[in-house]
């Protein structure tokens, strides 16, 4: 009975919060923009159609037409099939990289807004230290040195970008570890890790859901510029390598070599961003 009520409950919570979220346009139309490249994302192995690191498979700057649907690139590889795993490339970037600023920020966070004085005012500095240095020269700093491999790009990424997510996490933490709640729980004999795992953090977890929005996206732009540097493995298509070659050939009449990898990157960072501010308004 317990679990059939709490299922009711849960299912009522997500109705109320879908008919809130509908109101806001941005947030359906960012909602939309991103079911769109996810879809493409996950469909790309069934719907490409040439080996997106195959060159010749085409003449070279060939017209978007039946057989190539967005033409071909300076080597003759198919635009379209190199877009669909580019978008499968920036999710997976966005996504993983995210997660990693996301815990990393939420446990420096909730550690010192937990616990305040000394180690409070440490973990501050530290994120401050991290906040000041520019995130990409870093990233490409150390990019440089140990190797462009999809896997290190989102490690970096990911270790770079917890900053801004350790301090909403703090910021919410000091706000409620005062509130009654907490001081009953206290009284309880509940422990420190009981408190802030599942009293506090289970309350501040939207304003840090919406944070980890805004560094998804920046995350997707810092890997497509890295990879437009060519800071990347060269064997994996990237939005940000398509882009990166197109831009040789800018005084060509082949709009379709740089089109349509910028516009996905546009469509999918915009679409997040707005998912992100539509839960803010909603969330706050």
């Amino acid at each position: 009975m317990l679990s059939k009520n709490l299922i009711i409950s849960f299912v009522g919570d997500m109705s109320r919060f879908w008919r809130r979220y509908k109101k806001n346009r941005g947030g359906v139309v960012g909602l939309l923009f991103l079911a769109f490249v996810v879809i493409l994302a996950i469909a790309a192995p069934a719907i490409s159609t040439y080996d997106p690191t195959k060159t010749g498979v085409g003449g070279i700057f060939a017209e978007p037409s039946s057989t190539h649907l967005l033409g071909t690139d300076h080597l003759g590889r198919d635009i379209y099939s190199r877009l669909l795993v580019g978008a499968r490339v920036a999710l997976l970037v966005s996504f993983l990289a995210a997660g990693i600023s996301a815990v990393i920020g939420s446990v420096v966070g909730a550690i010192g807004g937990y616990f305040g004085g000394i180690v409070d005012h440490l973990l501050s500095k530290v994120t401050e230290i991290f906040q000041v240095i520019p995130m990409f020269f870093l990233a490409l700093l150390l990019l440089t040195i140990f190797g462009g491999s999809q896997w290190i790009v989102i490690s970096t990424i990911g270790v770079l970008g917890w900053p801004s997510i350790a301090r909403v996490t703090r910021g919410e933490f000091i706000r409620e570890r005062e509130k009654e709640y907490v001081q009953a729980a206290f009284a309880l004999g509940a422990s420190n890790l009981d408190i802030a795992l599942f009293e506090i953090f289970l309350n501040v977890l939207p304003p840090i859901i919406i944070s980890t929005c805004f560094v998804m996206s920046s995350a997707m732009l810092t890997e497509a510029a890295l990879s437009f540097l060519g800071i990347s493995d060269p064997s994996i298509p990237s939005w940000g390598r398509m882009i990166g070659d197109a831009r040789l050939f800018l005084f060509r009449d082949v709009w379709w070599v740089l089109l349509p990898p910028a516009l996905m990157l546009c469509i999918t960072t915009i679409g997040i961003n707005l998912i992100g501010d539509a839960l803010n308004r909603i969330i706050r």
